[in-house]
């Protein structure tokens, strides 16, 4: 179901040129104004409006007006093809190895020596990766990385189908791993992990969220499914809801899923245990390709395919704000990851974008 509420809001890099005006020339403070201070207005005040007040916003209404911007780009020598975050640190699945990256200032770290396959998805839990491979010839595997010293400390087999997410939760991961096939592993002991416990369903899994007992995967086949999850790992499907797109990615707070679905846009999915309790689903326009989202307050923040990245205002249902990406129709962003203030996108050969989420970030 398409939301048809309040109208979207859009603040394209060219439409917000209009809020911050460049001027054409200098001025003795060092700023570009005649304020006679430091920054880019035209007041006597240190922040980057022209209301005379302390905060960074045009109007005067106190309410912060500080846009999201693109910090830098990370090469990483291949394609960046899944990302999470750590404190300052991200951690890429790219295709032979794990890439870590500073996030402030964006840098290049370090990497891991060659694994054996494919790495297409990564999740971070304190001293360790947890790392899905998917080899050309048939193997695939579960690999914990000791963050440390970046060596592999162990390796579980998955059986039958490649992996394509991972999530990870207390003591258990879970992985999805193609047609009808979530595992969970224990990770009581991170370099000791068990033997990967199934759970089956019908559908195709693409991706995975947790929150407490709740686990939400999903299915290709344009639903989501909504799965009780134990603290011993395994799990049951509990119900299936249809959403507008096929779904890629997804993320899970509370009892709220949201749900990148391609053209589709995003779907916001209230996945509350009684059915009958639940508000329907509302599928935001984001003016782009969802193909992968983070949640993190207030807001979702959406790898956008060709459009970049995205913030949609969950409150509001709304999309609040689009941020074009460099060589965004060639190497378009495929995943994110969030932590405070900052947000990374893995986009195949260009790299890792990291940008700077201003007053969109959680909690501002």
């Amino acid at each position: 179901m398409r939301f048809l509420g309040v109208a979207a809001m859009l603040c394209s890099l060219a439409a917000c040129s209009a809020i911050y005006p460049l001027a054409s020339a200098d001025a003795p403070d060092g700023g570009v104004d005649g304020g006679g201070d430091a920054d880019a207005d035209s007041d006597a005040d240190s922040d980057s409006d022209t209301d005379a007040d302390s905060d960074a916003d045009a109007d005067g209404d106190g309410d912060c007006e500080e846009l999201p911007r693109l910090v830098g780009t990370v090469g990483i020598g291949g394609l960046a093809l899944a990302v999470a975050v750590e404190g300052d640190r991200g951690y890429v699945a790219a295709i032979d190895r794990i890439v870590v990256i500073g996030l402030d200032p964006p840098a290049y770290i370090d990497s891991t020596a060659l694994l054996f396959d494919q790495a297409n998805g990564v999740a971070v839990q304190g001293s360790y990766a947890y790392v899905t491979e998917a080899g050309g010839d048939g193997s695939y595997a579960l690999d914990v990385v000791r963050l440390a010293d970046l060596q592999v400390v162990a390796d579980v087999e998955i059986e039958q189908y490649p992996p394509t997410a991972v999530a990870v939760q207390g003591e258990q991961v879970y992985v999805t791993a193609g047609p009808g096939h979530l595992v969970t592993v224990d990770i009581s002991n991170p370099e000791q992990p068990s033997d990967p416990i199934p759970v089956y369903f019908d559908g195709w899994a693409q991706d995975v969220a947790v929150d407490g007992s709740a686990a939400v995967v999903a299915d290709w086949n344009l639903k989501l499914l909504l799965l009780s999850v134990g603290e011993e790992g395994g799990g049951s499907v509990l119900d299936d809801i249809p959403t507008s797109g096929r779904p890629s990615g997804v993320a899970l707070q509370g009892s709220v899923a949201c749900v990148a679905c391609g053209r589709s846009g995003l779907d916001i999915v209230d996945v509350s245990i009684d059915a009958e309790q639940r508000a329907p689903p509302v599928s935001i326009d984001t003016e782009g390709d969802a193909r992968d989202v983070a949640i993190e307050g207030d807001y979702a923040y959406v790898a956008n395919g060709t459009g970049g990245f995205a913030i949609v205002d969950l409150a509001a249902a709304t999309l609040a704000f689009s941020l074009p990406t460099p060589d965004e129709d060639v190497n378009a962003p495929q995943a994110v990851a969030v932590s405070g203030s900052i947000a990374v996108l893995a986009a195949g050969q260009a790299g890792v974008h990291v940008v700077d989420l201003g007053c969109f970030a959680a909690g501002r």
